[in-house]
């Protein structure tokens, strides 16, 4: 009988060694459990000297809020004693910090430790949000790298968590598709593509041009909005470029222009520059041609100046006409405008004036003359250099006050002789 009490006493023992086992181990597994449930870095991808944050959230994953232990005490005669104890399941996070090796390092311009201390306890299934401000190395190199978030937790385990940081340097490209040269007074489109080569999108992209009036050159609208871009994503805009000058013969000169895009990488600002060109140049091939005019005049005498108008463009111009450059009322010349009209690619028209030199002082006289007409394809009005035309004015010969009288009295004279030369032949004959 003996003998079989001992055994029972024996299964009985294994059972609550089972049991107590079992109840510590539960005890350990619903007791307090920190863990990093999920995180984000901001921006998604840092330019080398980027500032951003990295955040995560902490979970006490443990569902219950309290946890039963039971412990068994053997008696004498085989008896047992159980005592029950109830414990809370809160997890008292003692402390938060980022750990980093290299590149990526806590901004403590904006906090005043590199570490969060006394957060707090987080109940069974609560959760907190915690940021950390950070600043990539300016000069980083591109790739990933894995600063580490340390959690200690006071009646727990520690957590250990390293969180992944991209870094590219990659920056907007500005692709320019922009005419190799432009005539004064001229207008030319420039389509202008921003392409985004980075793994992240950016935001706030802008487009801008510049490019100095003094040199001639004018660009509208200045600043076109792209707003953003998806990473591998390009957008185009248009820009109107029109050379100042209304004159086309200008000196062939190349001008600079500079396209700048910014945009954000999260809160950082960054920009990418592009500088070119153009060659300001008179390719607007229209021209007039002074075909007759005289050297010298007798002042008085009415001058004839004959010009003829060509097109040398591979397109058709429209209204057309010559002027002279001095108000005519002061020249007196007409007419005040040789208006033409249009005219296609190769065509020759002649325009003609006649200056009344009755006013003009002695000596070489200039007139100028300009023409104008409207490009087709622009709509733009244009001017020539002017057409400079040289008269020497010299002045009338006049005839003395008595050479008629005198004329008249020799001319009598002279019929009187012969009338006396014819009668004494008369009597001579007989």
């Amino acid at each position: 009988m003996k003998g079989v009490q001992s055994a029972l006493a024996f299964i009985t023992g294994i059972v609550v060694l089972a049991v107590l086992l079992q109840a510590v181990c539960a005890a350990d597994a619903e007791g307090s459990a920190v863990s990093v449930v999920n995180h984000d870095v901001e921006p998604a991808v840092f330019f080398p000297g980027d500032e951003g944050t990295i955040s995560l959230t902490l979970k006490n994953t443990v569902t219950q809020s309290t946890v039963t232990e039971e412990s068994f005490k053997q008696e004498h005669e085989g008896s047992y004693t159980r005592t029950t104890t109830v414990s809370t399941t809160s997890a008292e996070i003692e402390s938060v910090r980022l750990v980093s090796k290299k590149c990526v390092e806590w901004l403590s311009s904006r906090t005043r430790s590199s570490e969060f201390f006394r957060i707090g306890a987080l109940g069974p299934g609560e959760s907190i949000r915690i940021s950390f401000p950070v600043r990539v190395n300016k000069f980083c190199e591109d790739g990933t790298y894995f600063p580490e978030v340390l959690v200690s937790v006071e009646n727990g385990k520690d957590v250990r968590f390293p969180i992944p940081v991209r870094v590219d340097s990659s920056a907007l490209d500005i692709l320019v598709d922009i005419p190799p040269e432009i005539s004064p007074g001229d207008s030319k489109e420039v389509r202008v593509t921003v392409a985004n080569s980075r793994p992240s999108a950016v935001s706030g992209a802008r487009v801008s041009v510049h490019a100095d009036a003094d040199e001639g050159l004018e660009l509208t609208p200045e600043c076109i909005f792209v707003g953003k871009l998806e990473p591998f994503e390009h957008k185009t805009v248009n820009f109107t470029l029109s050379a100042l000058g209304e004159e086309v013969g200008a000196k062939a000169e190349f001008k600079s222009i500079v396209f700048e895009a910014t945009y954000k990488n999260g809160e950082n600002e960054h920009k990418s520059v592009l500088e070119t060109g153009i060659l300001l140049r008179n390719i607007l091939d229209m021209h007039l041609i002074l075909v007759d005019a005289p050297a010298k005049v007798k002042r008085g005498e009415n001058v004839r100046i004959e010009f003829d108008v060509a097109n040398g463009m591979e397109k058709p111009v429209s209204t057309v006409s010559v002027f002279p450059c001095e108000p005519c009322e002061q020249m007196r010349i007409l007419p005040s405008e040789s208006f033409i009209g249009d005219m296609d690619a190769g065509d020759v028209f002649s325009a003609s004036f006649t200056v009344d030199t009755s006013t003009l002082p002695q000596g070489e006289n200039t007139f100028r003359f300009k023409l104008r007409f409207r490009d087709v394809s622009t709509g733009r009005m244009h001017e020539t250099p002017p057409c400079e035309v040289k008269i020497f004015v010299e002045p009338q010969e006049e005839s003395p006050a008595w050479s008629f009288p005198l004329l008249a009295i020799v001319a009598l004279s002279a019929v009187v002789m012969v009338f006396f030369a014819f009668i004494v032949w008369r009597r001579r004959a007989r």
